[in-house]
């Protein structure tokens, strides 16, 4: 699927579908492409998988020069090939540049390093690589690939292979929320024999590379996971921080619908996660915006501000948690309606937060 030269009052929502590239072939190319979009493109419940290929591309998704990216209830996952991103590393979950994108409530799995055919086993794949690029995740896993490993068809004398990070990328910027069920886990290393036939190991990797000219910064409740020594120790931390890493004190505004799909009648759950006993807003728009942001409040609003509704205002308990449930009118007219849904939460210290989006399409 392509999605490209969005103009900026434009959008696109695609939600319930499924995208695979060629299982084999020479050149396994990406399911999703999304290229020169300066209007909103949101893809909810959308799976993209690619395939066995002898050449690798640069991930199951790409997303290029594009200003309003969101990935909401999503599943990317790049596949082995014998070549990757590099000539010595597998395929990312999900390839990133010089755009913004919110991934939530996904999973996103980087390349192993090799399969039983492989003659050149690899590093193992970043779960997303981005360049120059705002990544914001939440209530989300991302995982990076398991190092290579020798086959009967490997060549002798193979360097060893290690895992891939959860994230990385030059000249980027990463926002880790944490929320229900997420976790940033490095790939585990992978292993080999030498020339003279002696065994190496590759390291598990950090959850995040943080480079020197990129920032990152995780929230309180985040979960970062290294990866694992073939040995089954850990030699990487959970963030290699060669640039700016901040990790919060606070748990911000996280927001799950579910389900995403909803029939007339159907009654749907929004999950709300932030800092104990904060007080939550949720906020809902029929269409996109552009992506704003307000001075002091983490987080950008991409719902239309000029016709945004709200559904509730509470508390939340003193895990920060709550959940709002609503039933879906049986009015014929809701069906292929769209809906946007976001969260603003203010914590008892007045830290303001403002969750990624969500989307819920009625059929």
């Amino acid at each position: 699927m392509t999605i490209r030269d969005l103009g900026p009052s434009d959008s696109v929502q695609i939600s319930g579908i499924r995208f695979s590239s060629t299982l084999l072939g020479g050149l396994s190319p990406s399911a999703i492409y999304i290229a020169n979009c300066a209007g909103a493109v949101m893809l909810a419940d959308v799976v993209s998988n690619t395939g066995l290929g002898i050449f690798g591309t640069q991930g199951s998704g790409l997303i290029f020069d594009s200003t309003n990216v969101t990935l909401d209830r999503c599943s990317f996952e790049s596949f082995p090939s014998a070549m990757g991103i590099g000539l010595d590393v597998g395929q990312p979950g999900l390839y990133v540049s010089n755009s913004f994108v919110h991934v939530n409530n996904s999973t996103i799995s980087g390349a192993a390093g090799s399969t039983i055919f492989t003659d050149f086993p690899l590093h193992g794949g970043p779960g997303i690589r981005a360049e120059g690029s705002t990544i914001r995740i939440s209530r989300s896993v991302i995982t990076g690939g398991m190092g290579g490993f020798d086959t009967p068809f490997s060549l002798p004398g193979g360097s060893t292979r290690n895992g891939g990070p959860a994230t990385e990328g030059p000249g980027s910027q990463f926002f880790v929320r944490g929320g229900a069920g997420n976790l940033l886990q490095g790939g585990a290393g992978g292993s080999g024999t030498d020339a003279a036939g002696m065994p190496t190991f590759g390291n598990g990797a950090p959850a995040m590379s943080v480079d020197s000219t990129s920032f990152a910064s995780t929230s309180q409740d985040s979960v970062l996971v290294a990866g694992t020594d073939p040995a089954g120790g850990t030699s990487s931390p959970a963030v290699l921080n060669l640039g700016t890493y901040l990790p919060l004190v606070e748990s911000y505004a996280t927001l799950g619908i579910a389900p995403n799909l909803a029939t007339l009648g159907s009654v749907v759950a929004i999950d709300l996660g932030a800092e104990p006993n904060s007080s939550y807003f949720t906020f809902y728009s029929f269409s996109l915006g552009q992506a704003t942001s307000f001075p002091g409040v983490f987080g950008v609003s991409v719902l239309n501000l000029s016709a945004l509704r709200s559904i509730a205002v509470q508390t939340l308990d003193a895990q920060g948690v709550g959940q709002l449930t609503i039933t879906i009118p049986m009015t014929p007219s809701l069906v292929g309606v769209n809906l946007v849904a976001q969260g603003l939460s203010v914590s008892p210290g007045g830290q303001g937060s403002i969750s990624a989006p969500s989307l819920l399409s009625i059929h």
